[in-house]
């Protein structure tokens, strides 16, 4: 199996890891008797690893695209034990694409096998334990608010269902400072009206400061059978006639295309383990997939529900902190200079961003891209495609970033044109703090007067006023949200200043870094799990 982790280098460690897919990442633990109770033993920013129990229902997606549902009965040297009531059989590592496992009932994991377990036996490497594959509700906040949400980057906003309050949007990532504030426009898929009024609860539950600047619904009023959709640039699309692919592949040639037809509890996630960083071609991942295109076709809707890894965020906050004792001055330079602001904005493209290619029958030319969505909710968008130069009856699409950075749960192609939708805009008519503060004065217009929320624990809850629906038209509502957060760092020690502008010059340097970093941390996780 292509980038399988041997680990030989790690002299008498032999690893199996299964590396899974989802909305939450936690930590990483490793060593004997672990218990998925218990807390993490060791962490490598980005992962969680737990251990695969003997009896556990696991459902394989083999590399041919084919789905067996089977039983865990153990690991040997090239293969998973796979067992029943009449018989154990092996399955080769090398055959599998993809595991699902329940957990502790809180729903599935999902992972890609790696290698060989220390002591014979499996762990796996956990980004998701909800019950919602997609966006839905988190412990804690249905029931009153509970404790912060784990995982992901820039504020998280719930929706209130008429039950409680889900997870369903965390805007604006990757504006870590105030000259990159941006507007954002994401898909409400859980907010429900009620007497008249719709209520959200924007919170942080992370380690940085919010600073929100405006919240508003959009209430778009459409025929049914028919969604809304954003691009990136906050232009709203419908989508009425969506195709899925007809063939997807991973940079091994594997069949995905189980994983990508549907938005659902099947995702595709790159896979970051194993690899040399001083082989470019590891350095990168990439799938490629295949649509129908009907004659003459000259543009088309691509429609991905996509999420980021936090591990790639990891990697932002571990690349600020390279800045040390500079670090203020690097905020104050971002701010003040639009230079500074391009040179980084294109790094973060051209490293992080999930980059599209579109074939024309002789090369691949550029399609777009998908910038940072954030990794605690998966996000539906929109990229207008140019097929102007493309020949034949299929699309060929492929999709590349830093490896480990990106995780797709489908995807889909519309080539209607869009209808005419009606669009109104409310505005919160009150927003209580966790202390009983009103901040609507300062979410109501976008004037830097933010609401700042600079301890895990802040929240406000918003209360909008709407008006009943149209009669014959389906409803959708759609966050806009404007701000930036800042990303809590110790700005100590001393600044590595050749490294900085190597990661931000160099095509692929900060790819290498990542993958460098992952390993060496992933080495010093499975040495401390010998037996001492």
């Amino acid at each position: 199996m292509k980038h399988c982790a041997s680990i030989s280098s790690l002299g008498a460690i032999s690893c199996a890891v299964l590396f899974f897919c989802g909305c939450t990442v936690i930590g990483y633990m490793v060593g004997d008797a672990v218990d998925r109770s218990l807390p993490p033993k060791v962490i490598v920013p980005g992962w969680e690893v737990a251990k695969l129990i003997a009896g556990d229902s696991l459902e394989i997606i083999a590399t041919d695209g084919t789905i067996i549902p089977a039983v865990y009965g153990g690991m040997d040297s090239t293969a998973i034990v796979l067992q029943s009531d009449s018989n154990r059989r092996l399955f080769p590592l090398d055959s599998i694409l993809q595991v699902q496992i329940p957990y502790h009932g809180k729903g599935k994991t999902i992972g890609l096998l790696l290698g060989l377990a220390a002591d014979g036996a499996a762990y796996y490497a956990i980004t998701s334990w909800h019950k919602a594959y997609h966006k839905g509700h988190d412990e804690g906040y249905e029931a009153g608010y509970g404790p912060p949400p784990t995982g992901g980057s820039c504020p998280h906003v719930y929706s209130h269902d008429g039950h409680g309050y889900v997870i369903d949007s965390e805007p604006y990532a990757g504006a870590m400072v105030e000259a990159l504030q941006r507007t954002d426009i994401d898909n409400l898929d859980y907010l429900r009206e009620r007497r008249g009024q719709c209520k959200l609860l924007v919170s942080n539950g992370v380690e940085e400061t919010e600073h929100v600047d405006a919240v508003s619904l959009l209430m778009v009023e459409h025929p049914h059978g028919v969604r809304v959709v954003p691009s990136f640039d906050g232009s709203l699309h419908t989508v009425r006639q969506a195709m899925p692919p007809v063939a997807a592949f991973d940079e091994r040639g594997a069949d995905i295309l189980p994983l990508l037809t549907a938005t659902d509890e099947r995702i595709w996630s790159s896979n970051p383990f194993g690899r040399n960083p001083a082989e470019m071609s590891q350095v990168r991942d990439g799938i490629e997939l295949h649509f129908a295109r009907p004659a003459g076709a000259q543009t088309a809707k691509l429609l991905v529900n996509v999420q980021n890894t936090v591990w790639a965020g990891s990697m932002l906050k571990r690349l600020l902190q390279l800045h040390g004792r500079d670090l203020p001055s690097f905020y104050d330079q971002l701010n003040a200079s639009e230079f500074m602001r391009n040179l980084l904005g294109n790094a973060l493209i051209r490293e992080g961003a999930l980059l599209i290619k579109i074939w024309n029958g002789l090369e691949w030319t550029d399609g777009g891209y998908i910038f940072d969505v954030g990794s605690r909710v998966a996000k539906d968008q929109i990229v207008l495609l140019n097929l102007e130069h493309v020949v034949g009856d299929t699309l060929r699409l492929r999709f590349e970033s830093t490896a480990g950075f990106w995780k797709m749960n489908s995807a889909a192609v519309d080539y209607s044109a869009d209808l005419p939708v009606t669009t109104v805009e409310v505005f919160p008519e009150k927003a209580l703090t966790e202390q009983g503060r009103n901040v609507v004065d300062a979410l109501r217009t976008i004037d830097h007067r933010c609401y700042e929320m600079p301890d895990p624990e802040n929240r406000a809850e918003l209360v909008f006023r709407v008006p009943p629906r149209a009669a014959r038209l389906d409803r959708s509502y759609l966050l806009k949200c404007t701000g930036y957060y800042t990303i809590h760092v110790a700005a100590e020690g001393d600044p590595q200043t050749e490294l900085i502008f190597s990661l931000a010059l160099v095509p692929g340097a900060f790819g290498q870094y990542a993958l460098q970093t992952l390993n060496e941390q992933t080495m010093l996780a499975l040495s401390s799990a010998l037996p001492k």
